[in-house]
């Protein structure tokens, strides 16, 4: 399968999930094929910065798995992204947890 193909795989998944909005699934596949950065030990290190907005007036009453987009997006990127982690953003751990990364110079690795 070449990206082409894969893209548009993606972008028509994408748009079901986000109601049909063709826009916001381009730029959600061109933001996910962009951010890969750095490739490490079999670890692909990347982000995805996509801030998409009135995802709550999308209706998936209809489906008996999936109950919001923001879970439908999650499940797809964790199907295509095997190493993706999910991080909770409430303020207790906005507060605790350190987001950047710390070497470690006994294993010459980064923590």
């Amino acid at each position: 399968m070449d990206a082409g193909s894969s893209s548009n795989i993606l972008k028509a998944i994408f748009k079901l999930i986000l109601g049909g909005d063709e826009t916001a699934s381009e730029f959600a596949v061109l933001n996910l094929f962009s951010r890969i950065h750095t490739r490490s030990e079999g670890l692909v290190i990347g982000q995805l910065p996509l801030n998409l907005t009135n995802l709550d007036k999308l209706n998936y009453s209809d489906c008996t798995t999936i109950k919001s987009p923001a879970e439908a997006i999650k499940m797809l990127l964790t199907a295509i992204c095997p190493f993706m982690l999910d991080l909770p953003l409430s303020i207790e751990s906005l507060q605790t947890t350190s987001f950047a990364s710390k070497k470690n110079y006994s294993t010459n690795k980064l923590e």
